[in-house]
């Protein structure tokens, strides 16, 4: 997180942000892409973390269970992405949990690939930004038919 503390004189949150996203940078911890068209805001247009650092990452949140969906999607009213792959088995609580994601209305993005997940709540008909739904590598056999809008 981001504190007060670490701002320099007349420096916005935004500017201490990309700094420090700057220093990770150079530590190659994350890739930075600079914006296309020259900004006089952003020094990146987006960034990703490094292969090796997302490795880690990951089995760092594993080791710490930071990975376990605790709380039901409906808390997180500005949720846009949910990735949900490979997790075996899919648990009853998972279900229940999934049921929420159609009062996501900023939600964009759910992927359950290589998943256990055998059917989608109704309640996925309910997003109307959602952009995409991967199913790959599923037995979802078929999406509900309130999807097809």
């Amino acid at each position: 997180m981001i504190s007060e503390r670490d701002r320099i004189v007349e420096e916005s949150m935004m500017d201490v942000a990309e700094r420090y996203l700057g220093e990770l940078l150079k530590r190659s911890m994350v890739q930075g892409k600079a914006p296309g068209i020259p900004s006089l805001f952003r020094y990146f247009s987006s960034c990703r973390l490094h292969d090796f650092m997302k490795d880690l990452s990951l089995h760092k949140a594993a080791e710490e269970s930071f990975l376990l969906m605790k709380s039901p999607l409906n808390q997180f009213k500005m949720l846009k992405v949910l990735a949900i792959e490979g997790h075996y088995p899919v648990e009853e609580d998972h279900l229940k949990r999934l049921k929420d994601v159609g009062k996501l209305i900023h939600f964009r993005y759910l992927s359950l690939r290589d998943s256990e997940f055998v059917s989608l709540p109704s309640s996925i008909g309910n997003l109307q930004h959602l952009q995409t739904l991967d199913l790959r590598f599923t037995k979802v056999p078929r999406i509900p038919m309130c999807c097809g809008r």
